[in-house]
């Protein structure tokens, strides 16, 4: 049976050593400091919105339109409401990468 290669830090039932434990632990505390910060951003982009445009962002990021349509709507985006589309994005990625850190550090803890 072959070891997870994608994942040079899951061989087997090897554990981390602590330094890399470290490593993790610091990066999961870095990327919830960012995520924080972007949070407080998109708050403060959705309130300048408004709720009618709001939902049409939202729209766009769930890719809820036939692909033409989409386009025109991503064409009478605002600066702002292109920013926030950026950010919850980010949000997204983010997230994705603290949950994989975490579970990672969970799997090699002994």
């Amino acid at each position: 049976m072959q070891e997870n290669s994608k994942n040079p830090s899951t061989k087997g039932n090897a554990t981390m050593d602590p330094e890399e434990l470290e490593l993790l632990a610091g990066a999961a505390k870095t990327l919830s400091e960012s995520v924080a910060a972007l949070e407080h951003f998109a708050s403060e982009l959705e309130e300048k919105i408004g709720s009618e445009r709001l939902e049409v962002v939202r729209a766009v990021l769930e890719r809820s339109y036939e692909r033409g349509e989409e386009y025109e709507v991503r064409a009478s985006l605002s600066y702002t409401e292109r920013k926030l589309l950026w950010v919850w994005v980010r949000l997204r990625n983010l997230k994705d990468l603290r949950c994989t850190i975490g579970r990672d550090s969970m799997r090699n803890i002994s």
